[in-house]
């Protein structure tokens, strides 16, 4: 009896250290990643140095400013009275003290936030499988969308932390009892609605997902939510008289997106309003309504254009490898557009019980990206869940792949009839 057991206790301690050996080369091979493609980036970064292209970016640059004393933060016209999101420029303030090198310091910050969003992407894959993790952040930590999102002085990349890191703090919050998680989790989501409020559907998602799961957990990370809305509604309210505390562009971007030019890009300079109208929500509804079906395929196509590649060879100059780096981009749209499907059919089928775990990262992604298609579309908008959507297709791939793997198997080990 006990020879039986000493052999369970052995056999017990091995497939221990077996699994512990995995999950340290799976950690270096992701850190080494990780690492690699941070040197590549800072080489760049200091190639770019200041250098700084796109109207959005100096724009952020000028109205960071803003935040540079109270006096100018409460100002009636801060932030173009309140036109832009006070977010990002607030993030660029904290560098100001570099003076002429602001922008190089804010990239190589960049650089430790894209290497932060790689190892946490992996994260949320963990949940399926350690392997969909490894691939998950390498492909992410190598792709050129992280690249681009280095070089640009815009709110995608700081926004795609605040969320992954919120989600993972939140949702993760729900399997612990720790009051303190949930309620930094919040904080970071609720820091990120000043970065982009379009995020506030995807957020709400969130935490009615876990809130099914641990109320507990949910009410804390919506306290943390609240804190930094509140804080931001009570500045507006002194600065402009509204406590809203969202930016005011979005009547401007509705119009942008649902007008007779429309494109479903973004169109400048925009179309005049038409003759009775003086306000650009008006006018767009009264279009929707005026063309239904031209609404429809309008929206369709910002759908589609959701899922485009970042295309960081069309909107940076000419530099080597530049085809690759388009391949490359193409590729990972493509695994993302069929990892997606193929999840949904997995799911809808109920085949591969552990992809379940990824419910909550896709609800929420979706809950991101839709809202976008009653404005406008760009391929940057997706960036902020990018690396939550190739955590999700890589899940799929392996899954299906499985899948494949065991009907084979089921074929080879049933004698003929």
């Amino acid at each position: 009896m006990r020879s039986g057991m000493s052999e369970i206790s052995v056999a017990g301690g091995s497939a221990t250290k077996t699994a512990g050996v995995q999950e340290r080369g799976s950690m270096r091979i992701r850190v080494g990643a990780v690492v690699l493609a941070a040197v590549f980036q800072v080489a760049t970064v200091f190639y770019l140095a200041n250098s700084v292209s796109g109207g959005d970016a100096y724009t952020y640059l000028a109205i960071a400013e803003d935040w540079a004393s109270w006096s100018a933060l409460t100002a009636p016209g801060a932030f173009e009275s309140n036109f832009w999101p006070a977010g990002y420029p607030g993030f660029l303030a904290l560098f100001l003290w570099a003076g002429d090198s602001q922008i190089l310091v804010v990239r190589l910050v960049q650089v430790v936030l894209a290497a932060a969003i790689a190892l946490m992407a992996g994260r949320i894959a963990d949940s399926v499988s350690q392997r969909s993790g490894t691939i998950t952040t390498v492909v992410v930590a190598f792709s050129p969308t992280a690249m681009w999102s280095v070089w640009a002085i815009g709110y995608e990349l700081l926004l795609a932390f605040l969320l992954m890191a919120g989600v993972l703090l939140v949702w993760g919050s729900s399997r612990r009892s720790n009051s303190a998680w949930p309620l930094l989790g919040g904080l970071l989501l609720g820091l990120a609605l000043l970065v982009q409020f379009r995020a506030v559907l995807a957020v709400l998602v969130l935490l009615v997902l876990v809130g099914r799961r641990a109320p507990r957990a949910a009410s804390m990370a919506l306290v943390g939510v609240v804190l930094p809305v509140a804080a931001w509604a009570l500045r507006s309210l002194l600065a402009v008289g509204n406590p809203a505390p969202w930016s005011a562009n979005g009547p401007y971007n509705l119009w942008n997106g649902n007008n007779p030019e429309a494109t479903g890009h973004n169109v400048f300079p925009l179309p005049p309003l038409p003759d009775g109208f003086s306000a650009y929500t008006e006018a767009a509804l009264n279009w929707i309504s005026a063309n239904p079906v031209d609404f429809l395929v309008i929206t369709g196509k910002k759908f589609l254009y959701l899922f485009e590649p970042t295309r960081i060879v069309g909107v940076s100059d000419p530099f080597p490898g530049d085809v690759i780096a388009s391949g490359v981009e193409y590729a990972i749209a493509g695994l993302i557009c069929v990892g997606l499907i193929a999840f949904v059919i997995l799911r809808l089928l109920r085949v591969q019980a552990g992809l379940k775990a990824m419910d909550v990262p896709f609800l929420f992604s979706a809950a991101y990206l839709l809202p976008n298609i009653v404005f406008i579309v760009e391929a940057r908008f997706a960036i902020p869940v990018h690396a939550i959507l190739v955590a999700i297709s890589v899940s799929a791939f392996l899954a299906l792949f499985r899948v494949f793997g065991e009907r084979r198997a089921n074929k080879v080990s049933t004698p003929a009839g």
